[in-house]
This record gives structure tokens, sequence and C-alpha cells, in this order.
């Protein structure tokens, strides 16, 4: 009798037809191939199953076993669903105690409708293919879990809203839940901890009470914001978060996270990271009123001109030599520096020079120059840049009955001397290494925010109302929250995370005549079946499954 028989290739799974024969009475039993039929991915199930049924018609043999059963004239492919996406996330609630958190303020928010069969929706979208809330209600019947059969309730548009409104009202008692769920899941100790601020944008430029016009990181000075300030672990995982109006200084976002950790979270112990950024008199008098180390970047700029001068002389002869490993898109990059250690002020600063930082300095300044340049050469251009308070880096102005603008020469050669170096202010008695290697760790943050603004596409923000960004930006920190433990827990990129989860699907077959429903189970690449297996989730075994079986796996 034939059968199918799947052959599983790097390239992907190919299918054939296939006949077991004796060629004498005694011998072992062999395959014969009858037909090679391709990839499964390239595959239109429902020609897929004529073109089977046809050649079993001309050569007079019975139909392979799995499709017997079927009125196989009347077999359609009516849908390709995602099925690992949801498992997954319904597993990593139960890690994240996520599932008693939601079930807990499901009983307060009077709501009809389940909250956390919306939220599972949400982030299954935004982890594999972020969009509105809009598409979120047209997609959920792409999930199998969440398909007619299997689903009892189909969710209106209003549940997805309401559900961003119920997170905001419980925001802060979810960080508090999660932090202390993470403290369990990876450390209890909080050693060093990694924080900065960005900024998010909206596809508008009215302001109001959270949204206003303020210094831009994603270069959008013409549209409104909100800035977002987050503390990070080692491991990129998020710790907490706040929300502060569009024009808020970065410098006077550090205070509220402090105050958070040590009292409210009651960690009694760390070293605070920052970039020079958060260096000001006050930040560093808060810091040490809390009792908190830190590591926080230190301008040269800022130190005494004779101080610079003699530590910018003495790079060869007293400098010593230091190679750090500085991640970049995932890449490792070995980084020689040399280092120095200089008392100034009562504070211990720890000065280094890279070369390779000297390139990227030399080279941003020269383009920024040459930007500078071809606004003196356009008048008109220039006073709309001096408008928004941009475009005099560079440039200086003379005269004074007619003001002439010129590049500002002696300026760039000043600052030339700067090139390669940085400075690290800490008040820690760790070792002078030590404290710049986990000041180049900083980079973690900037991979959290990557992830979240590229992977989890958490701007331009569409929602105006503060309860909706927030329960958005909430929405958004758990998924990234899951996808980072996914990443931590196998080794593998975010890119690589989706594309593994995005081949664990299903092709629906309807039976027209008899309203039968199977199941056709896609490629599931290496990555995918290694998340799976790390998860402790059960792959699907059969190849073709009835409805009935399906449910052992949603």
């Amino acid at each position: 009798m034939p059968f199918f028989k799947f052959d599983k290739k790097p390239q992907g799974t190919y299918i054939r037809i296939v006949e077991s024969y004796r060629p004498n009475k005694n011998s072992t039993p062999r395959h014969k191939t009858l037909l090679t039929l391709g990839k499964v991915e390239d595959i239109d199930v429902q020609k897929f199953v004529a073109l089977i049924v046809r050649i079993c018609q001309i050569k007079g043999v019975p139909l392979p076993a799995e499709l017997q059963d079927v009125s196989i004239h009347h077999i359609q492919e009516t849908a390709r669903l995602q099925y690992g996406i949801i498992a997954i996330i319904r597993r990593l609630s139960k890690f994240f105690q996520l599932d008693k958190f939601l079930s807990s303020i499901q009983a307060s928010s009077q709501t009809q409708f389940s909250i956390t069969d919306v939220l599972e929706l949400m982030i299954a979208d935004r982890m594999l293919l972020p969009c509105s809330k809009l598409a979120s209600y047209h997609r959920q019947s792409e999930y199998l879990q969440h398909i007619p059969h299997t689903q009892k309730q189909t969710h209106a548009l209003q549940h997805f809203y309401r559900t961003l409104d119920v997170l905001a009202d419980n925001e802060e008692a979810l960080k508090e839940h999660l932090f202390k769920v993470q403290r369990n899941l990876f450390s209890d100790e909080l050693e060093v901890v990694f924080y900065d601020v960005t900024t998010l944008y909206f596809e508008s430029e009215q302001e109001d009470e959270l949204r206003k016009k303020g210094y831009s990181k994603d270069h959008r000075p013409h549209k409104t914001q909100v800035v977002l300030g987050v503390l990070v672990d080692g491991l990129r995982n998020p710790l907490t978060y706040h929300i502060y109006e569009g024009n808020q200084f970065e410098g006077h976002t550090m205070e509220k996270a402090m105050e958070e950790m040590k009292k409210k979270y009651g960690v009694s112990k760390m070293i605070v990271v920052a970039d020079s950024g958060m260096m000001s008199k006050q930040n560093i008098e808060m810091l040490k009123k809390l009792g908190v180390e830190y590591i926080i970047g230190e301008p040269l700029k800022r130190l005494p001109e004779k101080v610079v001068e003699k530590i910018i002389e003495s790079k060869q002869e007293e400098c010593k030599a230091l190679e750090i490993k500085e991640k970049r898109d995932e890449a490792e990059v070995q980084e020689k520096m040399l280092w120095k250690e200089v008392e100034e002020g009562g504070k211990r600063i720890i000065v280094t020079y890279s070369e390779r930082r000297a390139e990227r300095d030399k080279k941003k300044r020269e383009e920024e120059m040459r930007e500078a340049q071809a606004l003196v050469e356009n008048i008109a251009q220039l006073k709309q840049k001096m408008k928004r308070g941009k475009g005099l880096k560079w440039i200086k102005s003379e005269g004074s009955d007619e003001i002439n603008y010129a590049i500002d020469k002696e300026k760039a050669e000043k600052m030339a001397k700067y090139d390669g170096w940085k400075g690290i202010s800490t008040n820690s008695n760790m070792p002078s290494e030590e404290v710049i290697r986990r000041y180049y760790e900083l980079f973690e943050v900037e991979h959290f925010f990557r992830a979240m603004k590229s992977e989890m596409m958490i701007r331009p923000i569409y929602h105006w109302t503060p309860k909706r960004i927030r329960g958005h930006i909430a929405m958004c920190f758990v998924s990234y929250m899951f996808l980072n433990y996914i990443r931590i827990k196998t080794g593998e990129s975010y890119g690589a995370i989706k594309e593994g989860i995005k081949s664990m699907e299903v092709s629906e077959i309807k039976d027209k005549k008899n309203g039968g429903i199977y199941y056709l189970k896609g490629n599931i690449n290496e990555t995918g079946k290694k998340i799976l297996k790390t998860l402790g989730i059960k792959e699907i075994e059969k190849d073709v499954i009835e409805i009935k079986e399906m449910e052992k796996y949603i």
C-alpha cells in the first residue's frame, strides 16, 4: 500500500509517495518511490491532494493510508494557522506567574471577557509581526488556539483597548510582580544594574499632559513624544521602567528609578551604571544619600583644562593597556584601550583612550562640519534649524550690524584633542579594570532599546490618552521579557527566534462534503524545535491530524 514519506533536510522537508515491496518472498521489505512531490512549504494543499487522487486513479492503486477516510474530491485548504506562539506564551505566563496575576486583576476589573486571552493575542502579534490593535482584532483567528473550533469567544475590538486600560490601571502592581518573579528566575542578588533613557514618538504634533515635544533620540523633532527610563540587568532583563513627559530632561529621571529600587523593591546593595547624560551634582548626591554606588560617564570637557592636558600628554608613558569585549549587533568586538586613574574634585575618575573610538569621533565631527558648511551656504535653511535650537554646534556668528555665519574652525581644532578619550566616574572600591568593563556593558541597555524599537516596534505610538499609552508600553514590556527569556535560554538571536516560532504552523484542511477538519503540520526549523524543547513544549508528532487529536497540543 502506498504511503507518504517525509524526508527532512537542511533546506526543508520533502514529500515522496512510496510503496513497500519484497524482491522475493523471504527478503527484507524495501521502499520504491512512486512520485517525488517537492517541499512541504511550496505545496498548495488543495492541488496537492487532487494530484494524489488523480495519480492513484491512473495507476490503479489505493489512496495513501492518511487520506483513505477523507472525502478527497471535496478537500480544501481553508487556513494557515500559527500554533506555536500561543503555546509558548502560555508556558512563559506560567514561568512568570503572569497567569495568576491576570486572574487576580480579572476579578477586580469587572470585565466580561478574558483579559488573559486578549493579552496573549496582542503579545503574539508583538513578538512575531507587530501591528495595531485593530489589526490584532482582525488577526485573532490566525492562531490555532483562537479559531472558532477551539475558542468559545471571538473578542470584540473594544476588548483589546479595554485590556490596555486594565494594564494601565495595574501598571505599578504589574511591574512589582514581574521584578520579583525575574529575581527568582535568574538571580536573587542584583550586583550591577544599568540605567538609560530613550524617547518614543507619536504620529502627531499635538501636545497634551503627557505627549510633549522635546529632544528626540528618534530624530523626530516635530513629533510629540514621551521619555522612557529603564533599569536593565546584565542579561538585558528590564527590571523596571518609568514614563515621563516628552520634554523631561533625561538627567532628572534617575532619582525616581533609584528610590523605587531601594525603597519599594527593597534592593539593599547595588551599583548603577549610567552614561554621561546622568552625570550631575544632584544625581551624585542623590545616589550617595541612598547608599547606591555608581559608575557614570564623566565628560572630560568638565574637568579643568590643565588636568585634561596632562592626561592627554601622558597617554603613552603613564597609561596602562586593557582589552575588553564589546558586543555590537550580537557580535563580540575586541577593543584595545589605554587607561589611567586620577583623583579630581574628591572624585575617583578613570580615563580611557581607544583608537577605534578616536576614529569614530573624528568621522562624526567631520560629518557634522560638512552639514554645517552646507547650512552656512544656505542661510534660509540655517535660520530654520536655529528656530528649532539646532545647527549652531560648529557655526559661529560674526559682525554686529550685519551678522555673518562661518565655520568655527578653532572650536573644531580644540575638540579634536578629545577624540578617543572618555572619562568614567565611580565611588565604588571596584578595581579600575573591572569598572571599565562594567561601564562598557552599558550597551545592554542600548540592545534593550533597539529590540523594543525594532523587534517590538513600540513606536510610533498611535494611542492618544495617557491610560492607553501606558497600557501599550506595559504590553510591549511583557512581550519583550518573554522574547528575551527565550534568547537567554536558547542562545539564539531575536531574529532567529522569530523565524523559529513562525515555522510552527499548520494548514487547516476541510472536507466540504462531511464537514470534517484536518490539520497538515508544516516543517519546523531547527531553532523552532530548540525553543519547544527548551520550554518543555511537546512538538506535534503526526503530519496529518484530526481536530480531536489537535486538542492535546492547544
